[in-house]
């Protein structure tokens, strides 16, 4: 049988006859649709744009950063702000969305400082930063936990809400291998401490 992956409409007939010469046909509709966002995760979470003249300065283009997976059509990447765009100094966020030809969307984002990084101070938001990698990964991967000054529990589950990892007492700011034997899929990985919390995307393949 051929796969329809994207929206179709397949339609079969079927005719069903008996030893005496009798038939019936039977006409088949079969609606497929995919309903699945694709995936996609900004490989750089931190990045820089210089600026000449101390005022703005054009925005970088990061859509070839980004890592991207869909169940069963091709993905589009867009930007916002759009690359080239003149961006005054300061920090920015710069979204990255993945759209399928069926138009499910997934976004992710990474700062950007715009300036003279030089003398430009990171905010706290880029100090902070909570990552995974690689993502997607097949079993093996990393997390770096944010710097909040203390210890974070770092919790792993399905989409079904099931824990499949926990691990408490894990440093601030520092990285740690974990490998997690578990169906493919998207899971969500979150860091928390008292009332901060943070979650991220990871998807197994």
């Amino acid at each position: 049988m051929t796969l329809h992956p994207e929206n179709d409409t397949i339609t079969r007939e079927w005719t069903y006859s008996d030893i005496c010469g009798n038939s019936e046909t039977y006409i088949q509709t079969i609606i497929t649709e995919d309903t699945e966002a694709p995936f996609i995760a900004c490989t750089v979470t931190d990045t820089s744009c210089h600026s000449t003249n101390g005022i703005n300065a054009f925005l970088g283009n990061y859509t070839a950063t980004a890592a991207t997976v869909d169940n069963c059509s091709s993905v589009t990447i867009t930007q916002k702000p759009i690359p080239a765009a003149v961006i005054n100094i300061g920090v920015i966020d710069v979204w990255l969305y993945a759209t399928d030809d069926c138009g499910n969307v997934d976004s992710c984002s990474l700062s950007c400082v715009i300036g003279d990084t030089s003398i430009l101070h990171l905010p706290a938001k880029i100090k902070n930063e909570f990552n995974i990698y690689p993502n997607p990964a097949k079993d093996k991967f990393n997390v770096h936990t944010p710097d909040w000054g203390g210890e974070v529990t770092l919790r792993i589950s399905d989409l079904q809400g099931r824990e499949v990892y926990k691990k408490t007492g894990l440093d601030s700011d520092n990285d740690y291998a974990i490998e997690l034997k578990e169906t493919d899929g998207i899971y969500l990985v979150e860091v928390f401490s008292g009332d901060k919390k943070l979650i991220r995307k990871l998807r197994l393949q």
